[in-house]
This record gives structure tokens, C-alpha cells and sequence, in this order.
């Protein structure tokens, strides 16, 4: 990882290009890009299966061929993978060594017989003192039925009114309300998703330049996101890894022409709806480990 990054560092500063240029090109943090040139692969511990996207990225704006430099990132991975796994292998190793030694040293019989001269103490039987305790209640119980319940059982009910109801007409513009079929009442704008091409391509349809579009979206399984319009990264929902059962909404302004692409690390069964309508993933897309990509193209009405 070290050769990578004196690579694309040196690569960098031939073209004359600041971190923060690179970071607001590849849209990678500042921190990202110093671990990168450092060839510190441990910061990327949980971002392991993205490290190579944000590689790639950076290769991009160099005008480096990934392809060249995939390999010694692979072996490099490959390294930190079988450390680490040493490591926790090991840890556990000394934990349950710690626990055996502790347990022999404090595992002893007890001591069961009885010493001369000392008189025993007998624990009261809870299980007695319960018992004369709900005897008590109930009792209680008894007594207040006695005074307040029973004497009631004996009054009779109130006297019914037995007129006759009285009924009032309906008002007018009441009966107007109520006349006034389900389709004069005002509706949401109603949004057509169509599959196209494949399984990760869409049109959104129905709605008008202007009219609000709001994407919720549900992840079933620990995934990291991005969201893009028009390939440009969206700062909200943040690009980070969410949690299983975590939801995040994002709300643009409909816009024909324009295009929502979705990034998963993996696609576990997501689910998404746009403005309330559910999106329909092919079997094929939801059972995708790899990462994938999903693009909306809005279509106007």
C-alpha cells in the first residue's frame, strides 16, 4: 500500500494539484486522501471492499491506469486481511487462557460441615410470609366488596328515556359535503416507476417540473451509501455506512431530463419508495452481494 501512495502522491504533486483539489474532484474526504498517500490501509478497516473505488477515483483525476496498480492493492489487502485475523486469533487465545487460570485459582470446595460451637441461623420462610400476605389482600378485597359493590347490584338502572329521537335534517351545504364524489377531492400527484434496459435501470413519470420528489430509503442489512443527481454527490443522506433497519430521505425538486443514481456496497433486499410508491427490485438485483448501482431517469409527465 506504501508503493500506491508514493505513487499517486508523486503522481499529485507532478501536476501541480493541493489536496484539496484532489478531494474536491474525487469528492473523497481530506483525511481519505493523506491515509492513501501514507499507504495506511489500517484507516480503511471498515471501507475495505470501497477502498478500491476510492483508488480508482483518484487514478481518474491523475490519469493513472487502476488496472496497473490493482494487483499490489489486492496483495496488500491480502496482507492486512491475514494479520488482522492473526491478531483477534491470538487475542482470543490469551482471553480464554486468562479465564482458565482464573477459575482454577478460585475454584476451591466449599466447605460443608458444620462448626463446633457455632449455632446456625434459620432464614425465615418467605414462602409463608407470602402467603399470609395475599390471605390479606384477598380479605381486604372482600371486605370493600362488601361495603361498596354489593349494595349497588341492588339499586335499579336509571329510567330509559323512551321517546322517541329526535332527528335532525342536514344543513345544506352538509349534504353538499357529503354528495360530493370521491373524485372532486384533490389528489397527490401519482408517480409511474418502469422498469427499462435492466434490472438497475428506471423511469419516474407523472410528475411536472417543480413538483417535490421524495425517495425513503430502508436498508435491510449494514450497506454503505451514496447518493448522486446528475453525477454529483449529494451531501444529504450522507455517504457512509448505515445499519440494518436505519432509514434515510432525500428530497429533490423534479426536474425532466435529470438523473438519481443510487450506490449500495451490497443489495440485500433495500427497499425504496418514491413519493410513497414502492420501487420493484428484480430477484437479481436483491441478491447481488457485490456493489451495484441504480439510476432513476426522470421523465416528466
Amino acid at each position: 500500500m506504501e508503493k500506491i501512495g508514493n505513487l499517486l502522491k508523486e503522481k499529485r504533486l507532478e501536476k501541480g494539484f493541493t489536496v484539496e483539489e484532489i478531494s474536491a474532484k474525487t469528492r473523497l474526504t481530506i483525511k481519505y486522501i493523506h491515509a492513501i498517500e501514507e499507504g495506511d490501509i489500517s484507516y480503511f478497516k471498515d471501507d475495505l471492499s470501497y477502498l478500491r473505488y476510492f483508488l480508482r477515483s483518484y487514478c481518474d483525476v491523475l490519469g493513472i491506469d487502476f488496472d496497473e496498480i490493482k494487483p499490489m492493492l489486492q496483495e496488500s489487502i491480502n496482507d492486512y486481511t491475514a494479520t488482522f485475523t492473526m491478531q483477534v486469533a491470538k487475542d482470543h487465545e490469551q482471553i480464554e487462557a486468562n479465564v482458565a487460570k482464573n477459575a482454577k485459582s478460585i475454584s476451591k470446595p466449599m466447605q460443608t460441615a458444620s462448626i463446633k460451637g457455632v449455632k446456625k441461623h434459620h432464614k425465615p420462610d418467605f414462602s409463608l410470609i407470602t402467603l399470609i400476605g395475599i390471605l390479606a389482600v384477598i380479605a381486604v378485597c372482600l371486605v370493600l366488596a362488601v361495603i361498596y359493590i354489593f349494595p349497588q347490584l341492588g339499586k335499579s338502572d336509571a329510567p330509559k328515556d323512551n321517546s322517541a329521537p329526535v332527528v335532525e335534517k342536514p344543513k345544506p351545504e352538509e349534504k353538499d359535503k357529503e354528495d360530493k364524489p370521491d373524485d372532486a377531492k384533490p389528489k397527490a400527484d401519482a408517480v409511474t416507476i418502469k422498469q427499462t434496459t435492466d434490472g438497475y435501470h428506471f423511469e419516474v413519470s407523472g410528475l411536472k417540473d417543480g413538483d417535490e420528489l421524495t425517495m425513503e430509503l430502508t436498508f435491510q442489512s449494514d450497506v454503505w451509501f451514496a447518493l448522486s443527481l446528475d453525477n454529483v454527490q449529494q451531501g444529504e443522506p450522507a455517504s457512509k455506512i448505515y445499519k440494518s433497519g436505519e432509514t434515510a430521505t432525500y428530497k429533490t425538486a423534479f426536474k425532466a431530463g435529470s438523473q438519481i443514481m443510487l450506490r449500495y456496497g451490497n443489495m440485500t433486499a433495500h427497499e425504496i419508495k418514491i413519493n410513497g410508491t414502492a420501487v420493484k427490485l428484480d430477484s437479481t438485483v436483491t441478491g447481488n452481494p457485490s456493489p451495484a448501482n441504480l439510476y432513476f431517469d426522470e421523465k416528466g409527465q
